[in-house]
């Protein structure tokens, strides 16, 4: 775990988000589906975080990694049907 813990550390950071985010819809353009490759990537890395975040707040302490699955699935990915709803209530 050593090894990777570097990498596990810089999966929580604004230009590890951001170059998921570019990467998802890099894919996307060229006719992949960027979310599943994006996802497969990262999961490793999330589920460190969220291990991390599910002791810390058994702990009774301040969650301390954002950028989990659930942050990516309900922020990052919203679109579709998701982002058009507000369309519905005109």
């Amino acid at each position: 775990m050593s090894l990777v813990q570097p990498l596990v550390a810089a999966s929580d950071t604004l230009p590890a988000v951001l170059l998921a985010v570019l990467v998802c819809q890099i894919l996307w353009f060229a006719g992949i589906h960027g979310a599943l490759i994006v996802t497969g990537i990262m999961n490793p890395f999330w589920m460190a975080n969220l291990s991390v975040n599910q002791a810390a707040m058994a702990a009774g302490e301040a969650i301390p990694h954002i950028f989990v699955q659930g942050f990516w699935d309900h922020y990052l990915l919203i679109g579709g049907v998701g982002s058009t709803y507000h369309w519905l209530s005109y």
